[in-house]
């Protein structure tokens, strides 16, 4: 009897395989399922598993190999007598080394593969997500491409599995996992005092208390408005009241962070929540403000970072290079003056812990077009 083996190795590959997997519950369609543990921590696994009451795996493996090729190698290895029948067909989300390792083995066993989120491209092959999802979208069976575009990719490289354009599950997981938010998680019991503000003689209330937070209210507002003419006052007005202001750290690749923490209190908080992940200190890229400069905060990131990197960005509120290599307090720390390099250097660390880029939101268009962060490549 057919069946679907699904494999997942990543905290993002179970919140996005999860609306999969109670579907195939809900129409009582046989399946088997497999955690790889590239993501190996407890909260970043079983935890997550847990968190969303998804059926234990069938089968969890806890990798020891660092490197992507011995990663890849041993979820092979380990998985060889795991991935059902012949007639079984083996299920897969996103481009991780998990996926790969995987698709590999599968297509060797001569199962069929189903790749979600099948088709997206960065053009960068310095990526190895990039290189993980172009081989594995060229030996899937059925390839399940997210957008117009990523389907477009797919029809342009001439792949030979059937293609569907199906959305991405990750909007499915948003709205099934929201009353899971609601029932378990405390964020709201802990947000700052709220604010209330006049905008156009018109009184809006925020949850979360912060000048800078006012003005982008009033720009969410206005674009609102302009975009959505029918949309009400009070219904902008329920909206603000739902979010968190602001939501800052986003994540641009596996284990790489991005957070505009420029202040010793704002990164001493931004590391202790990356170690209270990890358990491993964090590797950092700064790009420093020039006001920001303390004893307190040369002491915090001496003892709170594996290893520190900074650059900097023409800019006159960012440290300079002529700044930076006179400052005999900076010298402890390795010094990269273009950002390109720098980012490129930070992602290509091999290190199994988080990685952060913070300091200044001015670097935020060059990150986002380090990692090609957009919505249509389904980053966001």
């Amino acid at each position: 009897m057919k069946r679907f083996v699904i494999v997942a190795g990543t905290r993002p590959e179970i919140i996005k395989v999860a609306p999969i997997i109670r579907k195939l519950i809900d129409r009582k369609i046989n399946f088997k399922f497999i955690y790889s543990g590239q993501h190996y921590d407890h909260r970043l696994s079983t935890q997550i598993i847990s968190d969303l009451e998804l059926p234990i795996p069938d089968f969890s493996l806890k990798l020891k190999s660092k490197t992507p090729a011995s990663q890849v190698a041993e979820i092979m290895t380990n998985l060889a007598d795991k991935l059902g029948n012949k007639d079984d067909i083996v299920l897969v989300q996103g481009d991780t080394n998990s996926v790969l390792a995987t698709s590999l083995l599968a297509v060797k066993l001569k199962r069929k593969i189903v790749h979600i989120e099948a088709g997206l491209r960065s053009f960068d092959w310095r990526m190895p997500e990039e290189h993980n999802r172009r081989m594995v979208d060229h030996i899937s069976d059925f390839l399940f491409a997210p957008t117009r575009n990523s389907y477009q990719n797919l029809i342009d490289e001439n792949v030979s599995g059937k293609i569907y354009i199906s959305g991405n599950t990750v909007m499915d997981a948003i709205k099934e996992h929201l009353p899971f938010s609601k029932k378990k998680s405390t964020i709201l019991k802990h947000t700052p005092q709220s604010i209330s503000f006049l905008h156009n003689e018109i009184k809006f209330v925020l949850p979360q208390a912060g000048s800078y937070q006012k003005n982008n209210a009033i720009l969410a507002i206005e674009t609102c408005k302009a975009c959505f003419p029918q949309i009400s006052i009070s219904e902008i007005q329920s909206s603000l009241k739902k979010w968190i202001w602001p939501g800052r750290m986003q994540m641009m690749a596996e284990n790489i962070f991005y957070d505009v923490a420029h202040n010793a209190s704002a990164i001493e908080k931004l590391s202790k929540d990356l170690y209270s992940i990890y358990n491993k200190k964090p590797i950092g890229l700064l790009i420093l403000k020039n006001d920001k400069l303390t004893k307190k905060l040369l002491t915090f990131l001496s003892n709170e970072f594996e290893e520190l990197i900074i650059s900097t960005i023409d800019s006159k509120d960012i440290l300079q290079k002529d700044e930076i290599l006179h400052n005999n307090q900076l010298k402890q720390f390795r010094f990269i003056d273009n950002i390109t390099e720098a980012l490129s250097e930070m992602k290509s660390v091999h290190y199994n812990g988080p990685k952060v880029i913070f300091g200044s939101h001015y670097i935020a268009k060059e990150l986002y077009k380090f990692f090609d962060f957009s919505f249509d490549n389904g980053t966001i």
